[in-house]
């Protein structure tokens, strides 16, 4: 309880009991019922007078020293009334510089809000821009590619004909060098007309004829160097057409492909919660060119990856190519634009010249024959299987479907298996069990590195599939 509180209470007691006293009954012993006489205006004080007059002192004084501190008190109230006054006035400055920040802030923040728009406008028509960059890329690549091939046949041309050349000038020289002789013989029939000038009409005739004889073995040499060049040019054209209509035995390229092919194994790891999260498989495939670059190719559905799955990251993926104890570690694989689900490992040239393989190239004419040789990626099976073109699909061929001769020991295409042409050159890979996916170039929609704590794979895999849930349901 407060003092002063108390204090008051105290004085209001003291006074009730003084008011409530009977002072004329007690007598000067202070026993009650007793009288004393006392003349008017003369001071009665009884015995408990002085205590009482003693208390009350002693009160007064305690509420003259609350009273002081109670001042004292309320000046330091006061002081820090008026500190917390100047306070509260600079917290409100301060407030007010704050809100004007505030406000700057704010205006700022619009102005970044306008460029940012402006910058996303601007990074949109880039993204176009590279879109079409890169379609025009590919055009020009396979431009690029059919240009090469034809400046090497040009060269080639050219390097027959610098021999055809080189045979017709040594045919010239031969004729110049029998036109010399010819020359030194009129000259000697020259001078034995100086000598016999009886016989002179005849050595002139006999002149015209030598001179006749050698124009005539001058346009026999230009003939033959012509024949020749045409020969030659007629020889190696005839060559080329033989070798690209004479179809290779399917025996033949089967075993072709046993004896070329590359083994190679991939490792995929990630953390899940239930369940091992660690792929592992072995693989084999061969090596394919376009006439540029060499790559090991997949079906990725061959491999740990895949597209059905959810898309998580996979922290760690490694992978390595082998051939007679020759090893070379697949640094990444990279996604056809073609198709998503066709994976490449691209390799260098002095792993190739190690693995010392046949490599496949890729089928410049796939619609010379009805027919084409389908070889399972394992070595399983192989056949010749017919295939159909599909105006919906330009960049696929239907397969023909063999489901009831399946049950008397003939084979079905299946997912991952290569299909090659009649003449040796690979015409593509099985995306399903019905259409093949045409492989005429290389170029890749994504990339995935291999290595040790990797982060995004998830991300590309998602863009992969989204990337094949717009192609028609039947490639699916």
């Amino acid at each position: 309880m407060n003092r002063t509180l108390l204090l008051i209470l105290v004085d209001f007691l003291l006074l009730t009991l003084l008011a409530l006293t009977q002072w004329d009954r007690i007598d000067e012993t202070g026993e009650p019922g007793s009288t004393v006489s006392r003349s008017p205006g003369e001071a009665v004080y009884l015995p408990g007078d002085q205590d009482l007059v003693e208390v009350l002192r002693l009160s007064l004084e305690d509420e003259q020293a609350a009273r002081e501190s109670l001042r004292d008190e309320l000046e330091a109230l006061s002081n820090q009334l008026e500190g917390r006054d100047e306070t509260l006035a600079e917290r409100e400055a301060r407030l007010a510089r704050m809100q004007r920040e505030l406000e700057e802030r704010s205006r700022e923040m619009q102005q970044l809000d306008e460029r940012y728009g402006q910058t996303r406008q601007e990074l949109e028509a880039l993204s176009e821009n590279l879109a079409r960059v890169r379609e025009e890329a590919a055009q020009s690549q396979t431009q690029s590619r059919m240009l090469q091939e034809e400046l090497a046949r040009r060269r080639e041309e050219a390097a027959r004909l610098e021999q055809n050349l080189e045979q017709v000038a040594s045919q010239r020289e031969e004729a110049e060098r029998r036109a010399r002789e010819l020359d030194v013989q009129v000259r000697v029939a020259e001078e034995e007309r100086r000598f016999l000038r009886e016989n002179v009409d005849v050595l002139r005739q006999e002149v015209v004829v030598v001179r006749q004889e050698k124009e005539r073995i001058q346009e026999q040499a230009g003939r033959l160097a012509e024949g020749v060049t045409r020969l030659a040019e007629t020889s190696d054209d005839l060559r080329r057409e033989i070798r690209s209509n004479v179809p290779i035995n399917a025996n033949t390229l089967f075993q072709r492909f046993l004896d070329n092919r590359i083994d190679a194994t991939m490792e995929a790891r990630r953390t899940v919660f239930l369940g091992s999260g660690v792929r592992n498989r072995d693989l084999r495939t061969i090596l394919v060119t376009d006439g540029e670059d060499v790559f090991a190719i997949f079906h990725l559905e061959a491999t740990p990856l895949s597209l059905r799955d959810q898309a998580a990251d996979w922290t760690t993926l490694r992978g390595q190519l082998a051939r007679q104890g020759v090893e070379a570690d697949i640094s990444g694989i990279a996604f056809l634009a073609r198709d998503p689900r066709v994976v490449v490992v691209r390799l260098e040239q002095p792993v190739i010249n190690a693995f010392g393989v046949q490599l496949f190239p890729t089928a410049l004419e796939p619609f010379k024959f009805p027919e084409a040789v389908l070889i399972n990626a394992g070595g399983g099976y192989y056949g010749e299987v017919e295939f159909r073109l599909d105006p919906d699909t330009p960049n696929y061929v239907r397969m023909q479907s063999r489901i009831f001769n399946r049950l008397f020991g003939e084979f079905s295409p299946s997912t991952g298996d290569l299909v090659f042409s009649k003449t040796g050159e690979l015409l593509g890979i099985m995306i399903n069990r019905e259409y093949c996916v045409l492989i005429d170039n290389f170029i890749a929609a994504a990339r995935l590195e291999f290595g040790e704590n990797l982060s995004g794979t998830g991300d590309t895999l998602s863009r992969m599939r989204s990337r094949l849930g717009r192609l028609p349901q039947r490639l699916q």
